[in-house]
């Protein structure tokens, strides 16, 4: 997943795009991993709730500001954002 990150969203994040990226829990459970530096015996523990988007507001950098679940209700806590 690293690589499409790195190739394929990142760009387009660079270039001001707001993106929606739909994928399988485990591809999204590595953008996750990456983005919040949650470590290797960690990650296995974050769930993703299905059909529930997760808003992270990114930086210049493309380091999370900001993150939360647009359905509040059925949100799992979230990893620490970095500041």
């Amino acid at each position: 997943m690293l690589p499409y990150w790195t190739d394929a969203i990142a760009p387009d994040l660079r270039a001001g795009k707001n993106l929606i990226i739909a994928a399988h829990g485990n591809s999204l459970r590595a953008i996750v991993k990456h983005l919040f530096a949650v470590p290797d015996d960690q990650i296995v523990h974050v769930e993703m709730p299905t059909g529930n988007p997760l808003l992270i507001e990114l930086d210049a950098a493309l380091r999370p500001v900001s993150a939360r679940y647009l359905d509040a209700a059925r949100a799992e806590k979230l990893p620490a954002v970095r500041a």
